[in-house]
């Protein structure tokens, strides 16, 4: 990249921006799988329906699974018992527009075609004449892909490329939160093609759970905070950025706890502009935030009548890992381990004193983020997962920088590797 150069006016930035969103878009749609493969994906997917169709939150359970995912609740009214998701509403809602796309093209398809999803139909061409399967592996589903039942397997694979936009998305705000601290264009498109294409978003691009909108949202909350940050920012900038956050916790409300470092860089950008001028755009921070995670309370009224239940009963409270070995699981297991899966995160620790020297506000909030999750831990609540407990360490420290949830890795990405050769 020596010698390339690229126009950094704001016009141009914009087109790589859309040029960007456009190519991973359709890149990540070439890589999808065709199915909604975990239990979680395929409650999130059956609530999107149910608003999608009739307008209702209820969903009908899990056949191979019932009780899994939510909670049954009896309406006093009708003594009817109706099933509730208990993931927050965010990627189901987000995933509508492609289930009315999935509608709309569904009659295209022809008879020939309703075999396509059926995996017992490849489970058979994947044998030998003696009958014995060769080593190919197929997930079990947690919905009917027969070609009986080949709408609903339709359905679920179109909703399901929500979250290849949303991914594709974050890595524009990744791009454009470079581009608008003052890196080069060269610095900001390395820095999405590494997030792109040698990080976990990857993966995340295939699934249809609720990480990608909650990493979406939370890179262009951080990137609306830094444009509210300039001299003489609307502050329209910053009630972007308070609705962003507030749609990170509507979407997972474990990862509230990402309140704490985006609100510290907010006040530390806020302390460099007159004192009634930050009060106002505070106070608009928090009151956009806070009109959306009331979304939250309304929720959890029409499905379990009270306020404060959010449909994970007694999990909240079956941290039982223990610290160490919770941690070593967290960065080094075979199954989820930051650094067995993104090594980039070790770039991002080397560059990390230079950026932030540079960039001394999002070195802060990156820090307090750091020692709050650390600080507040209690030992883990999943137990041990591919022998490792890497699902166990903390709720805070895993839903912040664990590869399942990813949105406050994303941000460290965007704030580190940004500081790398192609800088200036």
């Amino acid at each position: 990249m020596a010698g390339f150069k690229i126009s950094t006016n704001k016009r141009e930035t914009r087109r790589l921006a859309w040029w960007l969103l456009s190519a991973f878009f359709f890149f990540y749609l070439l890589c999808s799988g065709g199915h909604i493969s975990t239990p979680d994906g395929t409650i999130m997917f059956r609530v999107t329906r149910s608003l999608a169709k009739e307008g209702r939150l209820d969903i009908r359970q899990l056949e191979m699974w019932r009780g899994f995912g939510g909670m049954e609740t009896i309406d006093p009214a009708t003594g009817e018992k109706h099933f509730y998701s208990k993931y927050g509403i965010g990627a189901s809602l987000a995933a509508v527009p492609f289930y009315w796309i999935g509608e709309a093209l569904l009659p295209l398809s022809g008879q020939n075609e309703r075999d396509v999803f059926d995996q017992n139909q490849w489970r058979k061409k994947y044998k030998t004449d003696t009958d014995t399967p060769r080593t190919v592996k197929l997930r079990n589903l947690f919905y009917d892909p027969r070609r009986e039942n080949f709408d609903e397997a339709f359905l679920s694979f179109v909703t399901s490329w929500s979250n290849a936009l949303l991914i594709a998305g974050t890595i524009v705000g990744l791009f454009m939160i470079a581009t608008c601290l003052g890196y080069s264009v060269n610095a900001a498109l390395a820095l999405a093609l590494l997030a792109g294409l040698a990080s976990p978003l990857w993966h995340y691009s295939k699934t249809f759970f609720s990480e990608p909108l909650a990493c979406l949202a939370l890179v262009w909350s951080v990137y609306f905070t830094v444009v509210g940050a300039r001299v003489n920012a609307p502050r329209r900038a910053w009630i972007w950025a308070g609705m962003l956050l507030g749609v990170v916790v509507l979407t997972k409300i474990a990862l509230i706890v990402l309140v704490l470092p985006v609100g510290i860089l907010i006040l530390t950008y806020a302390i460099h502009k007159p004192r009634w001028e930050a009060c106002i755009r505070i106070a608009f921070f928090g009151i956009a935030f806070a009109a959306v995670v009331g979304m939250i309370g309304v929720y959890n009224s029409i499905r379990f009548g009270t306020l404060m239940e959010t449909g994970y009963g007694t999990e909240v409270n079956a941290w039982q890992t223990p610290f160490a070995e919770g941690l070593s699981g967290l960065l080094f297991s075979s199954g989820r381990g930051l650094l067995v899966y993104c090594p980039l995160l070790i770039l991002s620790a080397i560059a990390f004193p230079r950026f932030a020297k540079r960039q001394p506000a999002l070195g802060y909030s990156w820090r307090s983020g750091c020692v709050y999750s650390l600080s507040s831990t209690r030992a883990g609540t999943c137990g041990k997962a591919d022998g490792a407990g890497d699902r166990g360490f903390s709720c805070l420290l895993c839903q912040s920088f664990s590869c399942r949830s990813l949105s406050f890795w994303s941000h460290l990405l965007a704030t580190t590797l940004v500081a790398s050769p192609y800088s200036y």
